[in-house]
């Protein structure tokens, strides 16, 4: 059997790989453009002075300032959920997935400070600065997060290592601190500060931070 292990970049050919590579190249540049000066007031001469390359170049590949916006956002909200699906797999306790689900997030938010800088300063959250059709798009792949979380929660609860909680309130409270810690990164200076903080985390969701007290109740 005559199998094609290669990879795709690896059956373009030059002019194409080419292409791409400065895709990527005006892709980083207007997310460093963006997050410095905000995306209603970057101009598209700015990026190409960042890029490195003619303003007509990057109609080549973008068609405008929004093309480029959604572009930015679509790479990284996919490779989210790559990493999601990849890492709630179930085949390992789901403490140790989530541990290891937060840890990828929080290489991820330094290695793409530039990225979190935009959304944060930004307001880009639900994607608003995007047109209606885009923004639906975005939603969708961003809503495939909810799911997988929320399906490894329910698998979880069935084979006993959660409380009797519904999955989607577990999933709530793994996105919220999730999204919060990417973009602000705990106010951390390094991501190994960060992996710290998680274990701690980790670990006050599993065992709680109340002590039972003799004779103390709640009511």
């Amino acid at each position: 059997m005559n199998l094609d292990t290669k990879k795709p970049s690896e059956t373009l050919s030059r002019r194409e790989r080419e292409k791409l590579a400065h895709r990527q190249e005006i892709l980083i540049a207007a997310t460093r453009v963006f997050a410095q000066k905000g995306f209603f007031n970057a101009t598209l001469d700015e990026i190409a002075h960042e890029a490195e390359f003619s303003k007509g170049a990057l109609y080549l590949h973008f068609s405008n300032k929004e093309d480029l916006l959604y572009s930015i956002i679509e790479d990284k909200v996919d490779k989210y959920v790559q990493i999601v699906n990849k890492i709630l797999s179930g085949k390992k306790s789901f403490k140790v997935e989530l541990t290891d689900y937060y840890k990828k997030m929080a290489a991820f938010s330094f290695d793409e400070k530039d990225f979190f800088n935009l959304l944060m300063t930004q307001h880009t959250s639900g994607f608003s600065a995007l047109s209606k059709e885009k923004a639906k798009k975005l939603c969708a792949i961003h809503d495939k997060v909810n799911e997988i979380v929320t399906v490894r929660a329910e698998k979880a609860k069935e084979n006993g290592e959660l409380r009797d909680f519904p999955p989607a309130a577990v999933n709530g409270l793994i996105h919220g601190s999730v999204k919060n810690m990417m973009m602000t990164r705990w106010s951390f200076e390094t991501v190994e500060e960060l992996h710290n903080a998680v274990d701690v985390f980790i670990n006050m969701i599993f065992t709680g931070i109340a002590k039972e007290r003799e004779g103390y109740s709640d009511k």
